[in-house]
C-alpha cells in the first residue's frame, strides 16, 4: 500500500487521506506473513512514506461519504462501459469501503511469539522499496547531507 501511496503522492501532488487517515492497519513485512507488531493509522504509515521518499506531506482529507460519491459514478459506468475506464486506483469504491474498518488480525490469532519469530520493524530494512520515489533519484542524499548547507560542501574538482 505504502508503494501505491508513493506513485499516487508523487504522480498527482497530494494524497487523499479517505475519512482523515484514521482508519487502523498492522502492516506487516511480506516475509512475516502474519500481522505486524504494531498498529499504525492510515495517516501514521502516510508520515513514513513521505518521509521515506523526503517529500513534504501533502494531504487532501476526504470523509468516506464525499469520498463514496467521487466513486460511485465511475462503478457504475464500469458495468456499463467495454472498456477501461482511467481513474487512479485509489479512488475505487472497493478501496474507500475496506478503509471504513479497521484492517487488524483478531485477538485471539496466533502471534509471532507464538511461532518464535522475531518480525522486523516497519522503519528501516521493509521500506527501502520506496527511495526510488525520491526527489532526485533513490540514492539521492542522505541524512547528514540533506542537513548540510550547500556552503558546508567542499567543492568537487
Amino acid at each position: 500500500i505504502l508503494n501505491r501511496w508513493a506513485m499516487y503522492a508523487k504522480n498527482w501532488g497530494f494524497l487523499p487521506l479517505f475519512g482523515g487517515g484514521s482508519t487502523k492497519f498492522q502492516p506487516v513485512y511480506v516475509v512475516d506473513v502474519l500481522g505486524g507488531p504494531d498498529i499504525y493509522t492510515v495517516h501514521d504509515l502516510a508520515e513514513m512514506m513521505f518521509e521515506t521518499i523526503r517529500e513534504y506531506p501533502r494531504y487532501v482529507n476526504i470523509p468516506f461519504p464525499i469520498a463514496k460519491a467521487m466513486a460511485s459514478p465511475r462503478e457504475m459506468l464500469l458495468n456499463k462501459v467495454p472498456f477501461p475506464l482511467p481513474t487512479p486506483s485509489i479512488f475505487n469504491l472497493d478501496h474507500i469501503k475496506a478503509l471504513t474498518v479497521d484492517n487488524l488480525v483478531s485477538e485471539n490469532a496466533l502471534s509471532f511469539a507464538d511461532l518464535e519469530i522475531k518480525p522486523h520493524k516497519l522503519k528501516g530494512y521493509p521500506t527501502e522499496f520506496l527511495v526510488c520515489y525520491r526527489k532526485g533519484g533513490p540514492s539521492f542524499g542522505s541524512t547528514v547531507s540533506e542537513k548540510m548547507g550547500s556552503a558546508d560542501v567542499a567543492p568537487r574538482f
